[in-house]
């Protein structure tokens, strides 16, 4: 990647309205960590070319390691304006949108994402999370059925769509759920503490206590294990 830096900062000391060789330069400085020259970089090349999807979507990637998730959003709907028809930032725009708590406008983005591509199962599972964090349960089920329709081996949509179907107190498919996110990914602290807190809802104390023990052998430090551990004594 130096080396890679080196020749670009040579092209554009040759030839400095040349933006491809700025937009480059942005990627590797993206790439070695360079955030804030990365960004002078890419947006050098788009003050000689403003029309480069690929170099606003790239910003937009830089931007989101800042977690300044509003001119993520600012460097998508140029991408966006330019190309509308690639599913994957469509999907981006969304995810950035529920980062910032929008889940009316994520769940536009990701819809249409999938009238593009429609057999993306992280599309499906980001869509199930704006749903739920609308409050839309029954939808974001059938959001993460959708997804694991895709993709079974989605762990994250396993454990979401256990904690929809405990939200509707269906806690023994909500174990269940849980169990095949374990399967899938047993580094899950998470799966493991939600399944042990629908094992104390059902009263399997011993079972919960099972459960939340091993969360917080994954995650010590997260005192809502130790307290739901506490409880279930």
């Amino acid at each position: 990647l130096e080396k890679a830096l080196e020749s670009y900062n040579y092209a554009v000391t040759i030839n400095p309205e040349g933006y491809q060789s700025w937009a480059n330069r942005g990627k590797v400085l993206s790439e070695l960590g360079r955030d804030q020259e990365a960004l002078s970089s890419y947006d050098r090349s788009l003050e000689v070319n403003s029309g480069e999807y690929l170099t606003w979507a790239n910003r937009a990637i830089t931007l989101a390691k800042l977690e300044d998730f509003e001119a993520v959003l600012e460097s998508l709907n140029k991408a966006l304006e330019l190309n509308p028809s690639i599913d994957e930032l469509w999907n981006d725009q969304g995810v950035y949108l529920y980062e910032l708590e929008r889940p009316k406008e994520a769940i536009e983005s990701f819809d249409r994402a999938i009238s593009i591509k429609s057999d993306e199962d992280v599309t499906w599972f980001n869509r199930g999370n704006a749903l739920l964090q609308s409050g839309h349960l029954n939808e974001a089920l059938a959001s993460y059925n959708q997804a694991l329709a895709i993709n079974p081996n989605n762990h994250k949509a396993w454990e979401n769509r256990g904690y929809v179907l405990s939200e509707h107190k269906r806690m023994d498919e909500a174990i269940a759920s849980y169990e095949h996110a374990i399967r899938l990914c047993p580094g899950s602290d998470s799966a493991w503490n939600n399944k042990g807190s629908d094992l104390y809802t059902l009263g399997d104390y011993q079972g919960a206590l099972n459960n939340f023990d091993y969360a917080i052998t994954l995650l010590p430090n997260d005192a809502s294990y130790w307290t739901n551990r506490g409880n279930a004594l």
